[in-house]
């Protein structure tokens, strides 16, 4: 069993300027590549728009209970996958539910990045704390995920066998010490 205990500072000026809001979305679509935003606009349509207000309260309540740095990566994942994992991206961003759905999401997307197997569940314990546990990872493996995003850098290890070892940590362009989620398992 892991534990996580996370750490949270006040959010970029970015994620308080847009609080998720409808503006993000068209914000992010201008970035896209034109054949990205050809296949986001043929995946839109009414109910879509609906989702993407429902996404936003959602992430709100995500803020409140585990802070807004964690909101805001997933929020960032949701944005900025790539091509290939625009399906992933759909269920991120388009139809959570609840914080546990979040997290069991975020958990799935990482567990992709993992070439010979092994999975992780995450799920909320309580205001400032999630707890992962890792199941079935081979011996040995291990991983390095680099997720860049401006201001925030994710950096992910699995280790297999008797030893875990998952890192998330912010920092980029802020000059405050970073958010940091630090989990050893043995």
């Amino acid at each position: 069993m892991v534990q996580i205990t996370n750490r949270f500072m006040i959010s970029s000026e970015k994620f308080v300027r847009n609080r998720y809001g409808r503006a993000s979305w068209d914000e992010a679509r201008e970035e896209m590549t034109p054949a990205t935003r050809a296949d986001f606009d043929r995946k839109l349509d009414p109910k879509g728009l609906a989702d993407f207000d429902k996404v936003a309260d959602v992430l709100r309540a995500i803020e409140k209970t585990l802070g807004p740095r964690v909101a805001n990566v997933l929020f960032e994942l949701g944005l900025h996958n790539s091509e290939d994992d625009l399906s992933v991206t759909q269920k991120l961003v388009m139809r959570l539910i609840s914080v546990e759905w979040v997290l069991r999401a975020a958990a799935l997307l990482w567990g992709q990045r993992i070439k010979n197997g092994g999975r992780i569940e995450i799920r909320r314990e309580g205001k400032g704390h999630v707890k992962a546990t890792v199941f079935d990872f081979p011996e040995p493996v291990a991983e390095w995920w680099r997720y860049l995003s401006g201001w925030f850098t994710c950096a992910i290890r699995f280790s297999g066998g008797q030893d875990v070892r998952v890192v998330w940590e912010g920092g980029g362009d802020t000059p405050t010490s970073p958010t940091r989620f630090d989990a050893q398992w043995k």
